[in-house]
């Protein structure tokens, strides 16, 4: 059995592969829980059985895990299969199998500031390369410099997939 502790709410919601905003909502409907300055913790221990004594299903709106609900199920075997889920993902991350989902949304947080700086420049690029050429012409230059900028989005997709 796993040792009980005090976690803030993104570890909740890991363990029981819930998102935070419904460790929130639990929070609200009266989970137990405690509370330093504005920090909220919980016990993976006591919100187990909270779900369980409010017949709480951890996965609304999908089917039911085979066909059991944390209600259904003996005290502390939901428990110990989403830490082991979350033990699996730990390693699928470690295994670089999984990527996880910070590391994701920094990338393309990045790499959106890096398209849009691209993009952005690009008038004062073109507006020298068009000058005395006509419509046609221009907007064919313009397009070639729009794909050199999603080229480099690519390529840096690509070095993201091979890391």
């Amino acid at each position: 059995m796993a040792i009980e502790r005090e976690q803030n709410p993104e570890e909740i919601a890991e363990i029981f592969t819930v998102s935070v905003r419904t460790v929130y909502t639990w929070i609200k409907d009266g989970c137990p829980k405690s509370q330093k300055k504005k920090q909220y913790f919980l016990n993976d221990g006591e919100v187990q059985n909270w779900i369980e004594s409010t017949s709480r299903q951890l996965t609304p709106g999908r089917p039911k895990q085979n066909g059991v609900t944390a209600a259904d199920s003996e005290p502390g075997q939901d428990k110990e299969y989403w830490l082991t889920r979350k033990y699996k993902r730990e390693c699928l991350v470690a295994e670089k199998n999984l990527i996880p989902r910070d590391d994701v949304i920094s990338w393309i947080r990045d790499n959106y500031t890096l398209l849009k700086g691209r993009l952005l420049a690009l008038p004062a690029t073109i507006v020298s390369a068009i000058a005395g050429h006509d419509e046609p012409k221009q907007e064919r230059l313009i397009a070639e410099e729009i794909n050199v900028a999603l080229d480099d989005l690519k390529a840096a997709c690509e070095k993201f997939q091979n890391e």
